[in-house]
């Protein structure tokens, strides 16, 4: 049997469904080292607030990457609830019974009169008119605002008996505040009257509350307890516990939310929590506020200057080997409303660890050529991150590894050898439960053979010039997406190495036939230079990303020898970006990518 003429093909089906997303907390430095901050506000994912010890009140327009000390008149207050209705305005609340208001983003902060002395927790917005704050007091405080804060008026507390540390508003009218004692009231009138619900218990403190609709929603308590309702706050069922106090609580929707407390710890949950998972916040201070503008984007504050940000890590859907141009390929799935301008391509270099490689920008297809891999040496492991506008790049998202086939004749010699390794993706998420090995004459048309649980197989009694391919099946399709419509895909496998090293016969005939293209970067004019050893048909084809034809050339029979082509480039009116130049004779295929730009 002639074993240099089979070829060998690695594949895996993909069916990727919800596993393109991650959720990643890295601390965030503001350059205020001594402030405790207390509470958290963002309108949107660029623009937000921190407010602390020390009348601070720090400002970002661009998502954290820079903040500004606005300027306080309550440098000797604890500034410990702040709250914005659009990036205009906003109010914050502390000690003494200290309000501040702002109509321009707080480029101006000016003081309200509370009417009280008593020190304030929390404040709550509906809309740039109307607002609540509560705080101390021998008998707790609320206090509401119809104009803006321009006048306050302290409402009647019966039957609160005890310090409000939290008020939160579905609407103008329902509203719940808690505090000591494990209290909990509610009005459905705005704040006219308010009512207790359930009984209070000395040593327990609800720290904070937060409702997804009239009927849904959550408390955390000093002893480490998350209650959950379902009628509004009549009825309360426990629903996680564990020994640290938790200080606030927060829901992206009636099922994803987040509680934090003492230490550092931190919780999720993303089925409305019947269950809670731990998360590493990577600190151990006291986590005090958490907020979220949107799904994609969450921030917690914290004692000793603690500021966490969430980053919704856009992850690789597959990486393969990529058909036409026998070079990795990564795909994936662009996440929308997160300001990403572009994508970092990670490549792990052995010795260095992963090193940047290329870059990918939010526009154009969401996948990528590696033109410098060689998959028929070795596997590669790659990894990508996200750029916003603001130059914040995003944690690496975890990193998927190509597979790399070998091969060998076994014994007896009717016997070839498949060898593999596993398809890795480090989240765990992608674990095949068996690879299904295809075998064919054509690699088109392929049989199944037999399926194994982990790479590796033998096929003996061989007696044909065989391809072979394994395929590991999941649960969804992936799409690479671009603007202009751009789509590749829908992508159902991803595929190894051919070997290379069985079909010597290919490898002599690409060392007798030269291809070379400059200048790369091409601007106005292109050189090509080939040289063939015998009389071919020969072609030379311009392809886009997607692999689509945009232009041909030569496609006719040509003699022996050294041959120079010259193409301007102007005249095909080509876009910027990487383009693929095809070399096709009777005996080989080869590809060359080159970056063109016009000028």
């Amino acid at each position: 049997m002639n074993m240099k003429k089979i070829i060998f093909l690695v594949a895996v089906l993909f069916f990727c469904k919800n596993v393109f997303t991650q959720n990643n907390w890295v601390e965030i430095q503001t350059g205020f080292t001594t402030i405790d901050f207390n509470d958290v506000c963002f309108v949107n994912s660029h623009d937000g607030w921190l407010v602390g010890s020390s009348g601070t009140i720090l400002r970002t327009y661009n998502a954290g990457h820079t903040w500004i000390n606005q300027s306080s008149p309550l440098a000797t207050s604890s500034l410990n609830g702040v709250c914005f209705t659009d990036t205009l305005h906003g109010w914050v609340v502390g000690t003494g019974g200290k309000i501040l208001a702002t109509s321009n983003g707080g480029q101006n902060w000016v003081a309200q009169n509370s009417g009280t002395n008593n020190e304030l927790k929390s404040v709550f917005f509906i809309n740039d008119t109307t607002g609540w704050a509560v705080g101390l007091g021998a008998v707790g405080t609320i206090i509401k605002t119809t104009n803006g804060g321009a006048t306050w008026v302290t409402q009647s507390a019966i039957p609160i008996t005890q310090a409000l540390y939290k008020v939160f508003f579905i609407n103008n009218q329902i509203g719940w505040a808690v505090g000591n004692y494990a209290q909990l009231i509610k009005t459905t009138n705005g704040g006219n009257t308010w009512n207790q619900i359930g009984s209070t218990t000395p040593s327990i403190t609800n720290h904070s509350i937060y409702f997804t609709d009239s009927l849904r929603g959550w408390i955390c308590r000093s002893d480490g307890l998350i209650k959950r309702t379902l009628d509004g706050g009549n009825n309360w069922s426990d629903q996680f516990s564990q020994t640290k106090p938790l200080y606030s609580v927060f829901f992206i929707d009636s099922l994803k939310g987040w509680c934090c407390g003492q230490d550092g710890v931190l919780f999720h949950t993303t089925n409305g929590g019947n269950n809670w998972l731990s998360v590493n916040s990577g600190v151990n201070t006291y986590l005090k506020s958490i907020n979220f503008p949107n799904e994609k984007a969450g921030w917690i504050a914290g004692s000793n200057s603690t500021l966490l940000k969430n980053y919704e890590l856009q992850k690789i859907c597959f990486v393969t080997v990529d058909t036409l141009f026998h070079k990795n390929k990564i795909v994936w799935e662009r996440l929308w409303d997160m300001g990403t301008a572009f994508y970092k391509i990670y490549k792990f270099i052995p010795g260095s660890n992963f090193q940047a490689l290329d870059t990918v920008y939010f526009h154009e297809l969401s996948e990528y050529v590696d033109i410098t891999s060689t998959p028929h040496n070795n596997s590669d492991y790659y990894a990508l991150t996200s750029v916003d506008s603001f130059g914040i790049e995003s944690p690496r998202c975890p990193h998927h590894r190509t597979m790399f086939l070998q091969v060998s004749q076994g014994v007896p010699a009717t016997t070839i050898n498949l060898n593999w390794n596993a398809y890795v993706d480090s989240t765990g998420e992608f674990i095949p439960e068996y690879y299904k090995v295809m075998y064919g004459l054509d690699p088109q048309n392929m049989d199944s053979l037999t399926s194994v649980l982990a790479p590796g197989y033998s096929h003996t009694g061989v007696s044909s010039n065989y391809y072979y391919e394994v395929r590991v099946k999941l649960l969804n399709s992936c799409i690479s997406m671009g603007e202009s419509k751009e789509m590749g895909g829908p992508y159902a496998e991803s595929q190894s190495n051919i070997e290379e090293k069985m079909d010597d016969a290919v490898n002599e005939i690409e060392n007798s036939s030269i291809f070379k293209i400059y200048p790369n970067p091409a601007f106005d004019l292109i050189n090509i230079e080939y040289q063939i050893e015998k009389k071919s048909n020969v072609q030379i084809v311009i392809l886009n990303a997607l692999g689509e034809k945009i232009a041909n050339f030569e496609n006719e029979k040509i003699v022996p020898g050294k041959h120079h082509l010259k193409i301007d480039l102007k005249t095909l009116q080509l876009s910027n970006g990487v383009y693929y130049f095809m070399f096709g004779t009777n005996d080989v295929t080869q590809y060359r990518s080159v970056f063109i730009y016009n000028r």
